[in-house]
């Protein structure tokens, strides 16, 4: 929100003041974003958002922090657990939304280019790599650049902290 002021971003601890307006809340949205932490994929609430997410096909965006096998190992565990009540779209399906067809070798490059962002603290050229990572994911899913795909990998994106313009590889 800091760095994108236009950007309208729902924190559900936040924003909702009615628990039975989960659903609706993520259906208002253009992407879905999940900050992992243990216990996620157990959380009723956590669930219900996610689910709706899924049914929707809204673009999910997961961040962690962590190590990134240990995270995606236990991101599995928890889903393949904790998702495949009636009304869960079934783990296999979400994990594949999160990570994307290979989730199930987590140690595949293309989970670490295309699947959940590792989140970095502090003001380090290694946050600014996190949040470039992060607002490209999101503004690739946003209504003007699916219109205009090119603005974003010709232009790319200036993210505070970094030393230059950042391109799309």
């Amino acid at each position: 929100q800091l760095f994108m002021p236009e950007l309208k971003v729902w924190l559900d601890v936040d924003e909702l003041t009615d628990i039975s307006n989960l659903e609706e809340s993520v259906s208002d949205s253009a992407v879905f974003t999940i900050y992992y932490s243990d216990g996620y994929f157990k959380s009723k609430n956590c669930q219900r958002e996610l689910y709706t997410a899924i049914i929707l096909e809204k673009p999910i965006i997961v961040l962690y922090k962590g190590d990134s096998t240990e995270v995606a190992e236990k991101m599995i565990e928890e889903c393949t657990t904790y998702c495949n009540s009636l009304h869960s779209p079934g783990s296999s399906l979400i994990l594949e939304r999160i990570f994307g067809n290979s989730y199930s070798d987590i140690r595949t490059s293309s989970i670490l280019k295309e699947g959940p962002i590792r989140w970095l603290d502090g003001g380090s050229a290694f946050a600014a790599a996190s949040l470039e990572a992060t607002y490209y994911r999101l503004l690739h899913h946003l209504p003007y650049y699916i219109n205009h795909p090119n603005e974003l990998s010709s232009k790319g994106i200036m993210v505070p902290g970094e030393l230059g313009l950042v391109l799309p590889q």
